[in-house]
Protein backbone atom coordinates (compact mmCIF):
# COMPACT_ATOMS: atom_id res chain seq x y z
CA UNK A 1 0.00 0.00 0.00
CA UNK A 2 1.25 3.33 -0.95
CA UNK A 3 1.96 5.77 1.99
CA UNK A 4 0.90 8.86 1.01
CA UNK A 5 2.06 10.78 4.24
CA UNK A 6 5.71 11.05 3.01
CA UNK A 7 6.45 14.64 1.50
CA UNK A 8 6.97 14.41 -1.57
CA UNK A 9 10.60 15.90 -3.24
CA UNK A 10 9.63 18.68 -6.24
CA UNK A 11 13.04 19.86 -5.90
CA UNK A 12 15.44 16.58 -6.59
CA UNK A 13 19.14 17.63 -6.71
CA UNK A 14 20.34 16.91 -10.37
CA UNK A 15 22.80 14.56 -11.37
CA UNK A 16 26.52 15.47 -11.43
CA UNK A 17 27.27 17.18 -14.88
CA UNK A 18 30.13 15.32 -17.78
CA UNK A 19 32.51 17.94 -17.31
CA UNK A 20 33.31 19.77 -20.49
CA UNK A 21 36.78 19.17 -20.51
CA UNK A 22 36.38 15.51 -19.90
CA UNK A 23 37.45 13.62 -23.61
CA UNK A 24 37.18 10.53 -25.17
CA UNK A 25 39.57 9.24 -27.99
CA UNK A 26 36.34 7.39 -29.82
CA UNK A 27 34.45 11.21 -29.74
CA UNK A 28 37.10 14.39 -30.91
CA UNK A 29 36.29 17.53 -29.60
CA UNK A 30 34.18 20.28 -32.17
CA UNK A 31 36.72 21.27 -34.26
CA UNK A 32 38.68 17.91 -34.95
CA UNK A 33 38.11 15.84 -37.13
CA UNK A 34 39.45 11.89 -37.17
CA UNK A 35 39.63 9.90 -40.00
CA UNK A 36 40.86 5.94 -40.66
CA UNK A 37 42.98 5.46 -43.87
CA UNK A 38 42.54 2.07 -46.36
CA UNK A 39 46.08 0.94 -44.95
CA UNK A 40 44.93 1.52 -41.13
CA UNK A 41 46.57 5.11 -40.32
CA UNK A 42 45.16 8.02 -39.12
CA UNK A 43 44.55 11.65 -40.24
CA UNK A 44 43.72 14.16 -37.51
CA UNK A 45 42.47 17.02 -38.68
CA UNK A 46 42.01 20.64 -35.81
CA UNK A 47 41.64 23.85 -36.15
CA UNK A 48 44.11 25.75 -34.48
CA UNK A 49 42.11 28.87 -32.78
CA UNK A 50 43.17 29.34 -29.00
CA UNK A 51 43.35 32.01 -26.54
CA UNK A 52 46.33 33.61 -28.68
CA UNK A 53 44.21 33.96 -31.35
CA UNK A 54 42.16 36.33 -29.96
CA UNK A 55 44.77 38.17 -28.28
CA UNK A 56 46.58 38.48 -31.68
CA UNK A 57 42.87 39.40 -33.28
CA UNK A 58 42.62 42.99 -30.80
CA UNK A 59 46.48 43.51 -30.95
CA UNK A 60 46.55 43.47 -34.96
CA UNK A 61 43.58 45.63 -35.21
CA UNK A 62 44.70 48.26 -32.88
CA UNK A 63 48.39 48.55 -33.86
CA UNK A 64 47.38 48.65 -37.48
CA UNK A 65 44.39 51.01 -36.81
CA UNK A 66 47.02 53.52 -35.71
CA UNK A 67 50.03 52.33 -38.06
CA UNK A 68 47.69 53.01 -41.21
CA UNK A 69 47.40 56.53 -40.73
CA UNK A 70 51.30 57.36 -40.54
CA UNK A 71 51.39 54.83 -43.85
CA UNK A 72 48.97 56.80 -45.69
CA UNK A 73 50.45 60.34 -44.59
CA UNK A 74 53.63 59.12 -45.54
CA UNK A 75 52.52 57.82 -49.17
CA UNK A 76 50.47 61.02 -49.71
CA UNK A 77 53.43 63.01 -48.52
CA UNK A 78 55.85 60.78 -50.98
CA UNK A 79 53.66 61.29 -53.57
CA UNK A 80 53.09 65.15 -53.30
CA UNK A 81 56.91 65.12 -53.07
CA UNK A 82 56.75 63.79 -56.69
CA UNK A 83 54.14 66.47 -57.78
CA UNK A 84 51.07 64.46 -57.52
CA UNK A 85 47.78 66.10 -56.67
CA UNK A 86 46.99 65.01 -53.74
CA UNK A 87 45.95 66.17 -49.97
CA UNK A 88 47.89 65.65 -47.33
CA UNK A 89 46.83 64.54 -44.12
CA UNK A 90 48.00 67.38 -41.41
CA UNK A 91 50.46 65.74 -38.55
CA UNK A 92 52.29 67.75 -35.92
CA UNK A 93 55.80 67.27 -36.58
CA UNK A 94 58.33 68.67 -34.22
CA UNK A 95 61.06 70.94 -35.63
CA UNK A 96 61.21 72.75 -38.91
CA UNK A 97 58.57 70.17 -40.65
CA UNK A 98 58.70 66.61 -41.87
CA UNK A 99 61.64 64.57 -41.91
CA UNK A 100 62.81 63.32 -45.44
CA UNK A 101 61.25 60.77 -47.03
CA UNK A 102 63.73 58.10 -46.65
CA UNK A 103 63.78 58.90 -42.72
CA UNK A 104 60.10 59.00 -42.73
CA UNK A 105 59.86 55.17 -44.35
CA UNK A 106 62.65 53.90 -41.99
CA UNK A 107 61.26 54.49 -39.49
CA UNK A 108 57.71 53.36 -40.36
CA UNK A 109 59.24 50.08 -41.71
CA UNK A 110 59.50 48.12 -38.28
CA UNK A 111 55.98 49.88 -37.20
CA UNK A 112 54.52 47.90 -40.70
CA UNK A 113 56.46 44.44 -39.71
CA UNK A 114 55.17 43.99 -36.50
CA UNK A 115 51.53 44.93 -37.85
CA UNK A 116 51.82 42.48 -40.45
CA UNK A 117 53.06 39.95 -38.63
CA UNK A 118 50.70 39.65 -35.92
CA UNK A 119 47.87 40.29 -38.99
CA UNK A 120 49.36 36.93 -40.64
CA UNK A 121 49.48 35.16 -37.48
CA UNK A 122 46.01 36.57 -36.53
CA UNK A 123 44.66 35.24 -39.77
CA UNK A 124 46.65 31.96 -39.29
CA UNK A 125 44.71 31.31 -36.30
CA UNK A 126 41.73 32.19 -37.76
CA UNK A 127 42.01 29.82 -40.92
CA UNK A 128 44.44 27.37 -40.28
CA UNK A 129 44.12 24.05 -40.26
CA UNK A 130 46.73 21.34 -38.29
CA UNK A 131 47.14 17.79 -39.65
CA UNK A 132 48.14 14.98 -38.18
CA UNK A 133 49.02 11.88 -40.30
CA UNK A 134 50.05 8.34 -38.85
CA UNK A 135 50.66 5.31 -40.98
CA UNK A 136 52.84 2.50 -40.24
CA UNK A 137 56.52 3.50 -41.59
CA UNK A 138 56.04 7.37 -41.33
CA UNK A 139 54.18 9.85 -40.19
CA UNK A 140 54.22 13.87 -40.22
CA UNK A 141 52.59 16.84 -39.18
CA UNK A 142 51.61 20.19 -40.66
CA UNK A 143 49.83 23.16 -40.18
CA UNK A 144 48.54 24.68 -43.46
CA UNK A 145 47.60 28.80 -43.65
CA UNK A 146 46.70 29.01 -47.55
CA UNK A 147 50.06 28.34 -49.41
CA UNK A 148 51.97 28.31 -45.82
CA UNK A 149 52.81 25.77 -44.47
CA UNK A 150 55.70 22.66 -44.75
CA UNK A 151 54.82 18.98 -43.72
CA UNK A 152 57.39 17.90 -40.87
CA UNK A 153 57.94 13.73 -41.72
CA UNK A 154 59.17 11.79 -38.60
CA UNK A 155 59.07 7.90 -38.19
CA UNK A 156 56.83 6.89 -35.13
CA UNK A 157 59.40 4.10 -34.38
CA UNK A 158 62.04 6.94 -33.57
CA UNK A 159 60.00 8.69 -31.16
CA UNK A 160 61.81 8.86 -27.89
CA UNK A 161 59.05 10.89 -25.37
CA UNK A 162 56.44 13.00 -26.18
CA UNK A 163 56.14 15.84 -23.62
CA UNK A 164 55.07 19.70 -23.55
CA UNK A 165 57.16 22.80 -24.47
CA UNK A 166 57.25 26.49 -23.04
CA UNK A 167 55.35 28.40 -26.13
CA UNK A 168 54.56 31.71 -24.41
CA UNK A 169 53.61 33.34 -20.81
CA UNK A 170 50.22 34.73 -20.16
CA UNK A 171 50.17 36.67 -16.60
CA UNK A 172 53.63 35.62 -15.71
CA UNK A 173 52.84 31.73 -15.83
CA UNK A 174 53.86 29.54 -18.64
CA UNK A 175 51.62 28.16 -21.59
CA UNK A 176 52.50 24.63 -22.91
CA UNK A 177 51.77 22.97 -25.70
CA UNK A 178 52.56 19.53 -27.29
CA UNK A 179 56.28 18.53 -28.29
CA UNK A 180 57.47 15.25 -29.73
CA UNK A 181 61.04 14.83 -29.28
CA UNK A 182 63.26 11.78 -31.95
CA UNK A 183 65.90 9.74 -30.57
CA UNK A 184 68.33 11.72 -32.42
CA UNK A 185 67.15 14.86 -30.35
CA UNK A 186 65.07 16.69 -33.03
CA UNK A 187 62.17 18.37 -31.81
CA UNK A 188 58.22 19.02 -33.51
CA UNK A 189 56.25 21.49 -31.85
CA UNK A 190 52.93 21.35 -32.21
CA UNK A 191 50.60 24.89 -32.36
CA UNK A 192 48.62 25.92 -29.75
CA UNK A 193 44.70 24.63 -29.43
CA UNK A 194 41.67 25.21 -27.44
CA UNK A 195 41.99 23.50 -23.97
CA UNK A 196 39.66 20.79 -25.08
CA UNK A 197 41.24 20.20 -27.92
CA UNK A 198 45.01 20.41 -26.17
CA UNK A 199 44.02 17.27 -23.64
CA UNK A 200 42.16 15.63 -27.02
CA UNK A 201 45.30 15.56 -29.07
CA UNK A 202 47.68 14.10 -26.07
CA UNK A 203 45.39 11.39 -25.46
CA UNK A 204 45.02 10.77 -29.39
CA UNK A 205 49.14 10.60 -28.95
CA UNK A 206 49.15 8.26 -26.79
CA UNK A 207 46.38 6.13 -28.75
CA UNK A 208 47.99 6.32 -32.24
CA UNK A 209 52.01 6.58 -31.44
CA UNK A 210 51.70 4.28 -28.19
CA UNK A 211 53.37 7.60 -26.37
CA UNK A 212 52.03 8.77 -23.31
CA UNK A 213 52.08 12.52 -22.70
CA UNK A 214 54.69 13.14 -20.27
CA UNK A 215 53.79 16.29 -17.85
Amino acid sequence: MQDYTKTPNLNPKPKPAVPRDEVSFEHPPRGVTMERTPDGGVVITSRIFSGLTFFLIFFSLFWNGITLFFVYAAIATTLAHFGADISVPEVQWEGDGPPPLWMMWLFLTPFMLVGWTTAFFALRGIFGKFTLTVGHASASIVTRFGPFGKPKVFHPQSIKRVGRYVAYTSNRSPVYHLLIEMNNGREIKFPGFTKVREKWMGLALGVVLGKTVEE
